[in-house]
């Protein structure tokens, strides 16, 4: 868990100001350790295809993984049938969707995203 809560702190601190977004934002290091920043202002497919919303470039993860997708009260994770799964927070992602909720982490063929509701164009300078 306190590997999770590092991973999370670390790409706030290290995100990019981006345009102000009420919704959640999933954060990820790109293949140059790069931190990435995405608003979930519609479903995305999370994938290796060329297509998906994002792209991981691993070989662990299927062509389409899995899905966020906001809703009423916040965004919800499902799987989409990967071979690998999915995982939030470490456990393994039954069927249906699941409510994410602000600092979860997601687990995509071994790659770490994290899901938070913060306007990283805000932030505190310190």
């Amino acid at each position: 868990m306190f590997a999770r809560l590092q991973f999370v702190a670390a790409l706030l601190r290290e995100a990019p100001p981006t345009e102000a977004h009420a919704g959640g934002r999933l954060l990820w290091r790109d293949g140059q350790g790069l931190v990435r920043v995405l608003a979930v202002d519609r479903p995305l497919v999370v994938g290796r295809a060329p297509d998906c919303g994002l792209v991981l470039a691993s070989d662990r993860v299927s062509r389409r993984h899995c899905e966020v997708a906001p809703g009423g009260d916040g965004c919800t994770l499902r799987d989409l049938g990967s071979s690998n799964g999915t995982r939030v927070n470490g456990v393994e992602l039954g069927a249906g969707p699941r409510p994410l909720r602000d600092g979860d982490v997601l687990e995509a063929g071994g790659v770490w995203i994290a899901y938070a509701i913060v306007d990283t164009d805000r932030r505190e300078a310190g």
